[in-house]
């Protein structure tokens, strides 16, 4: 068709139009809902650099076997985490770096009381302080820095809350409970921890023995001995953020990083005063490797609960 010579081009943009838009909506009902897809691994937090903080002792504190806090006091609350059954015995030391901030923390810090009430496992919950809020932050730098040493060694970056590392060797996404037990159960047949002998002095002080290491005889390995202190339990109720508004029980929150020395892998003994505070639940006493960050001996000092008051 033509006029004065000149074709004409089909009219077909609005039909051109309407096939787009009929693709789009088919892709779009083809996919999962978005809470599925979000639920399935939570989103990497922006890589910030964090400094490496030196590993000191902590600070002396009055009162190193002090009783819990007092009564209505924050963190003396017990949380109702019911034990993991079936983990079988044997130390496996259970690392959690979250954040108050995290909108997929909620269920790994529940995941962690319950494997702190568990036997044979080491918990330790770590809030890392790029990722955090402002107000009844219970970060700390060191928690972000060690979680930078996993990202290393383990290739595990980019860093993530909520994660778990189990004895130093393997990555799990926190809140994923069938993995998270699976995985220690597959470290505990792969590699069982050495069980150091600790003991306590009459002066408070601690004694920790360690035997020789199977693994290092005619090896150079060299490894270092730390403490982690922790808390009692944390109740808080969240006042910003993702989590505003809720009440969240953290469970063996670490107060403190400390290096009790160097390691090569033989018979050693040491004592040593942990400086407990008030608010401390306990210690963990770590050995790992240098070269990778793998724990390879690990024991747990708790304090007993205070006795009841006499009528």
């Amino acid at each position: 068709m033509s006029t004065d010579g000149i074709f004409e081009r089909p009219r077909k943009p609005l039909l051109f139009i309407h096939f787009l838009v009929f693709c789009g909506v088919l892709t779009l009902l083809a996919l999962p809902p978005f809470s599925a897809r979000a639920e399935d691994r939570p989103p990497a937090v922006p890589v910030a650099e964090v400094q490496a903080e030196v590993l000191t002792p902590p600070a002396p504190a009055a009162g190193t076997m002090a009783d819990s806090p007092a009564a209505g006091a924050e963190g003396s609350q017990t949380p109702a985490h019911t034990p993991v059954e079936g983990l079988a015995t044997g130390p496996v030391v259970v690392e959690l770096f979250t954040s108050q901030a995290c909108s997929f923390c909620p269920k790994a810090d529940a995941l962690l009381g319950a494997l702190a009430n568990s036997p044979g496992v080491i918990a330790l919950s770590c809030h890392v302080d790029y990722f955090d809020v402002k107000t009844g932050s219970l970060s700390h730098p060191f928690c972000g820095a060690r979680q930078v040493e996993y990202e290393s060694t383990l290739r595990a970056g980019p860093k993530y809350t909520p994660q778990m590392v189990i004895n130093g060797q393997y990555d799990v996404v926190g809140y994923r409970r069938a993995d998270v037990l699976t995985t220690i159960r597959r470290a505990r047949k792969e590699r069982a921890l050495v069980t150091p002998d600790l003991q306590i002095t009459d002066k408070g002080e601690f004694l920790l023995s360690l035997p020789a290491l199977e693994e290092n005889e005619g090896s150079a390995e060299a490894y270092e001995i730390i403490i982690v202190a922790y808390d009692t339990p944390h109740t808080v109720t969240v006042a910003e953020g993702a989590n505003a508004g809720k009440s969240i029980v953290y469970t063996n929150v670490v107060r403190n990083v400390g290096l009790l020395g160097p390691w090569d892998g033989q018979v050693k003994s040491l004592r040593f005063d942990p400086k407990m505070s008030e608010g401390s639940q306990g210690f963990a006493v770590l050995a790992r490797r240098t070269a990778d960050g793998q724990i390879v001996a690990a024991a747990q000092y708790t304090k007993p609960a205070p006795a009841p008051a006499t009528p």
